[in-house]
């Protein structure tokens, strides 16, 4: 089967392509099917990894997990927070921000201007937009401000903006 968006050969059973995550056309999958393990390849006894966004294990090799198409090749998507140059990884498929201790993933507890849920970043299939979750001072991309409840995609250099805080997201 080909990858109808980078037109890699994938095998049949698989969610997402290894190569590109990009989400395949595909029925009946084996949930935690990963079996992208290369011709030829050196068996190597160890315990596999795990997708840290669905814990399926992977096989090694693979780009994106192809039970949910998060990126697993070692590129790790953050957001720098430009106040003080936090770095924040972004380790789920659904990350949300806000001011609410236990209710986001990362919490602005310092701002009084950030919604208690303020916005969420989605991860589909190494692929990311942000939503505005009804916050009260709004959600920027770039500087332009985002409708509520709308996906909204950015990349790697994106300025996001919540409320008066601004943050720039990567994928390194």
């Amino acid at each position: 089967m080909r990858c109808p968006d980078c037109q890699s050969e994938v095998p049949e059973n698989v969610k997402f392509c290894t190569v590109c995550g990009c989400r395949m056309p595909t029925i009946n999958i084996q949930p935690g099917f990963n079996d992208m393990q290369q011709p030829h390849a050196k068996t190597v006894h160890m315990r596999p990894a795990v997708c840290m966004a669905c814990g399926i294990p992977l096989v090694a090799g693979v780009r994106f997990c192809t039970a949910c198409g998060f990126r697993v090749d070692g590129a790790v998507p953050y957001l720098i927070r430009c106040r003080d140059n936090t770095m924040i990884q972004v380790d789920r498929m659904e990350f949300t921000i806000g001011k609410k201790q236990g209710a986001v993933d990362y919490c602005i507890a310092d701002n009084k201007a950030i919604s208690r849920v303020h916005a969420k970043l989605i991860n589909t299939g190494g692929n990311f937009c942000v939503i505005d979750m009804g916050s009260t001072n709004h959600t920027y991309v770039d500087g332009v401000k985002i409708l509520v409840y709308t996906q909204v995609p950015i990349i790697s250099g994106t300025m996001l903006r919540f409320a008066n805080e601004d943050f720039e997201f990567r994928i390194q």
